[in-house]
């Protein structure tokens, strides 16, 4: 079991926006660490832990931005939207937080990915430029600068974490996702993008999410973007046979998702168009450096096989 100490967090409400994978993760690490938290939605989740308050909400209403935010001392960034319309969801939904927290006077930690780099030669680390060319990366860097420029203008405080594809409790929809964790707890051949054996690396939301914590309580971390720990570098069929191994069931053959086929659906689908703009990902090695972090705060990924068992138990809870 991977151990730490547990930061020294800002006193007051510390609001999480967004109830997904990484938005659950957050809140289940800061009730953890003792933290009065919110959930800021559009509608109340009904799971809702019964010590955490609910605030209903759409961020992109700048108004309603500003009252659900006016008591945050931290607002955890973890919204998204549909994964074909990030370009027109996501900058409104950042413009909002950035005007909640400046009136609140809050700290805004943001859980991003990778993708503002695009193609990237060698290890992905937080020096690249962010040169990416497809609507879902370019985008990616309008909001993450944006909410940066926020910060050194001195309106507010700011961070941000950036993460790999995640996999863990609740996550469903990501490579490491429903596709391959879920059809290996089913007994079922995982589905897999691009060269199964290329190194590729992956994130567990729950180290996503402690990553976050830590950034935001850290104020001389605040004004960029850092890299959340990761456990070592493999590739998905090794990851794939981890998760067999952890679910003590058999190693099946990975099914690899034909590219032609692919290429068809995008044409009239748009979700599998975006998935394409960032097959680079799965045709090259994909190495994401968190060095910048681990000597800041430490290298707290979670072991593999701890990490796995918590994956693997609650996929099967949905089942049973």
């Amino acid at each position: 079991m991977t151990t730490r100490s547990n930061p020294a967090l800002a006193d007051g409400l510390h609001v999480v926006l967004g109830y997904g994978p990484l938005g659950r993760a957050v809140c289940r690490a800061l009730l953890h660490m003792g933290a009065d938290v919110a959930v800021v939605a559009r509608s109340a989740p009904d799971d809702l832990p019964e010590q955490v308050r609910a605030i209903e909400a759409d961020l992109s209403d700048h108004e309603a931005s500003r009252v659900a935010l006016a008591d945050a001392v931290v607002a955890y960034h973890c919204m998204g939207g549909p994964y074909s319309r990030w370009p027109q969801v996501l900058p409104p939904l950042m413009e909002g937080v950035v005007l909640g927290a400046d009136r609140a006077g809050a700290t805004v930690v943001y859980g991003d990915n990778l993708y503002a780099y695009g193609p990237v030669d060698g290890p992905v680390h937080e020096g690249l430029p962010e040169a990416a060319t497809f609507p879902n990366g370019q985008v990616r860097a309008v909001v993450a600068k944006r909410l940066l420029a926020a910060h050194e203008a001195g309106d507010l405080r700011a961070v941000i974490a950036r993460g790999s594809d995640f996999f863990g409790p609740h996550v469903r929809y990501s490579s490491a996702g429903a596709g391959m964790v879920g059809r290996v707890v089913a007994g079922q051949r995982p589905q897999v993008l691009g060269n199964p054996d290329l190194p590729h690396t992956l994130t567990f939301v729950d180290d996503f999410a402690e990553a976050m914590v830590r950034l935001g309580a850290d104020e001389p971390a605040h004004g960029r973007a850092w890299h959340v720990p990761n456990p070592p570098t493999e590739s998905m069929r090794a990851f794939a046979e981890r998760v067999a191994a952890v679910a003590g069931v058999p190693a099946l053959p990975l099914q690899v998702a034909p590219y032609l086929g692919m290429r068809i659906a995008a044409l009239f689908a748009p979700p599998v168009r975006a998935v394409l703009q960032v097959r680079y990902q799965t045709v090259r090695p994909w190495v994401v450096d968190h060095s910048a972090y681990a000597a800041r705060f430490g290298d707290h990924a979670s072991a593999w096989d701890e990490a796995l068992e918590r994956t693997v138990a609650w996929y099967r809870d949905q089942s049973s």
